[in-house]
């Protein structure tokens, strides 16, 4: 049994020009049910999700003080949401997909995996600027040999 679960972050940032928010779902990788994740709006970011989300002629808000919404302002605020959500007995959250084998960064992990998590991240960063499979074969390669073992002592933690 797997004890890493993935955060799945959406955005329609890019597709929409008004829409400037996160999404997030946690894959607990077929252990249970997925876990979308939301939180009970203030009255400050029910204004500010407004502010990004008015569509033309709408006159009331879509948001209002107490709303449990999805839709998160900010990426950092969505992660430190989900980390709250994640159950006990997994040993890290990771942003990406299941099944995916190369590096996906790791927002949260035991504090017994910090080394192996730390070390993950500055792999992630090393693919990106190899520029992943499609410029360096040979780096990735090598940079995924190094991932699996680590990534290994995490999930069997």
């Amino acid at each position: 049994m797997s004890k890493i679960a993935y955060l799945r972050v959406t955005t329609w940032k890019e597709a929409l020009g008004y829409a400037q928010h996160y999404y997030g779902c946690i894959d607990l990788n077929n252990k249970t049910d997925d876990i979308d994740v939301r939180k009970k709006l203030t009255a400050d970011e029910a204004k500010a999700l407004w502010k990004h989300d008015k569509r033309r002629g709408e006159k009331k808000p879509l948001w209002k003080e107490g709303d449990r919404c999805g839709a998160f302002l900010e990426e950092q605020v969505l992660y430190k949401a989900a980390v709250k959500l994640l159950p006990e007995d997994f040993n890290a959250l990771v942003v990406g997909m299941p099944y995916t084998l190369e590096p996906q960064p790791i927002i949260w992990a035991k504090k017994k995996f910090t080394k192996q998590k730390n070390r993950i991240n500055a792999l992630y960063r090393m693919a990106e600027e190899a520029g992943w499979w499609e410029e360096d074969e040979a780096k990735m390669k090598e940079i995924c040999e190094e991932w699996e073992k680590l990534f290994e002592e995490i999930q069997n933690g």
